[in-house]
């Protein structure tokens, strides 16, 4: 297991399983023009860099920690070596491989719609994989900075802020940038299911 640091690049070696322990690891890619833009959000128990598994390393990926002390865990597993009676693994690899990428996809639609929408989309996510209960109906987002929040739902950071005091207003959430506590879990995903629709 290792630890990195907020911003710090996680190194992905070929035929290795990689699992978020705690944090988050964010997938960034580079254009050909050297801009960067994080496409994925990976949170603690989820699989990520799964096509190094298949030796397949895209030239303009790369994955980074998005919040410090995020822990990584690692495993060689060469699937190219293993024999017929792996085909539970490799199906089971496979199907995690389809349900990683289908959030990169999802998210060209996702940046069509309002930033409220956005913002309650990311929100359900980030309560989906890995939200802390804090009491019955209550959720404690993970302090994601507003950065990264801002850059994978391509808005701004002052966009991003008032999105959340305005849910902070309607009495949807409380708590201030590094704490969010979700005190409305139906009201947000009432919201993000406006997916699609323009909006401000």
């Amino acid at each position: 297991m290792e630890t990195f640091r907020a911003g710090a690049p996680i190194l992905i070696q070929p035929s290795h399983l990689y699992a978020v322990r705690s944090g988050a690891v964010k997938s960034v890619w580079n254009d050909a023009v050297h801009q960067s833009s994080i496409i994925d959000l990976c949170f603690p128990g989820q699989l990520f860099a799964l096509e190094s598994l298949i030796e397949f390393e895209p030239s303009h990926r790369e994955f980074k920690a998005s919040m410090s002390m995020t822990s990584v865990c690692s495993v060689a597993c060469n699937i190219k070596g293993k024999s017929r009676a792996s085909k539970e693994l490799c199906g089971r690899v496979s199907a995690a491989l389809a349900t990683r990428l289908l959030p990169t996809y999802q998210l060209t639609h996702v940046i069509q719609s309002g930033s409220q929408v956005r913002v309650a989309y990311y929100m359900m996510k980030v309560m989906h994989a890995d939200a802390t209960c804090n009491s019955p109906g209550h959720r404690i987002l993970p302090n994601i900075p507003r950065a990264d929040i801002a850059d994978y739902l391509r808005l701004r950071v002052e966009t991003v802020s008032r999105v959340f005091s305005t849910f902070r207003k309607q009495g949807w959430i409380r708590g201030q940038v590094h704490r969010i506590d979700v005190v409305d879990p139906e009201a947000i995903k009432a919201v993000a299911g406006q997916l699609g629709e323009a909006g401000p």
